[in-house]
């Protein structure tokens, strides 16, 4: 094994280390503050957004295989030589 590649092992390594110990710390919540009554609305409108933007997902392709469904078998396109 080369310097080179054992000095990016041991530098990935630390910032793998590095970024676990970061998501670890985020997990960690301090209880003195409750949480108000302004990021809890925010969060309930985030959601219905969300769910939303799911249910146009699903009909958009619900949609999308539906014609392809009633189209039945459609032979590929043949591409012009260029």
């Amino acid at each position: 094994m080369t310097v080179s590649r054992m000095w990016y092992n041991a530098v990935s390594e630390t910032f793998l280390l590095q970024s676990v110990e970061d998501a670890e710390d985020s997990m960690k919540s301090d209880d003195t503050q409750l949480p108000s009554s302004k990021s809890t609305e925010k969060k309930k409108m985030i959601a219905a957004k969300m769910k939303a933007l799911q249910d146009q997902i699903k009909n958009d392709f619900k949609k999308v295989t539906g014609f392809g469904n009633q189209a039945g078998y459609v032979p590929p396109v043949k591409m012009p030589h260029m």
